[in-house]
């Protein structure tokens, strides 16, 4: 009896992390697709799916868009477009910090976001508020 109460203990703090984090990060957030725009490496395949290092949400609740990294990319730059108006905004990340958030106006309207690496690889997305 003893042995279980301890390993449930075990098993709730172990996704007790993920669980906030889940909560924190993605709660009421809409996730943006990210799609592999241009490649200027010269290594273009398209016969392979490639795996998109990067995941990026809109909360609506703070108007910012909310970027997460899973590898190391090096410095990233990071363009936010409102199509229909001037809004831009365009920043340079360094990508070992895991993630960034950046603040938008939330105007209704339809946006899209670059990133660019450093190697010339984009990867754009695009969504409407």
């Amino acid at each position: 009896m003893k042995n279980k109460i301890v390993l449930f203990l075990v098993a709730a703090l172990l996704a007790l992390p993920f669980n906030i984090t889940s909560a924190f990060c993605y709660d009421g957030d809409d996730e943006i697709i990210i799609e592999e725009g241009t490649s200027h490496s010269g290594t273009e395949n398209e016969h392979h799916r490639t795996v998109i290092p990067i995941q990026v949400f809109y909360s609506s609740a703070l108007s910012a868009v909310n970027v997460y990294f899973f590898d190391n990319l090096g410095d990233v730059t990071v363009e936010i477009e409102k199509t229909d108006t001037a809004e831009y905004h365009s920043y340079l990340v360094d990508s070992s910090l895991g993630g960034d958030s950046f603040l938008i106006s939330g105007d209704p309207g339809h946006y899209t976001i670059t990133l660019i690496l450093a190697t010339g690889t984009e990867y754009i997305g695009e969504w409407e508020i």
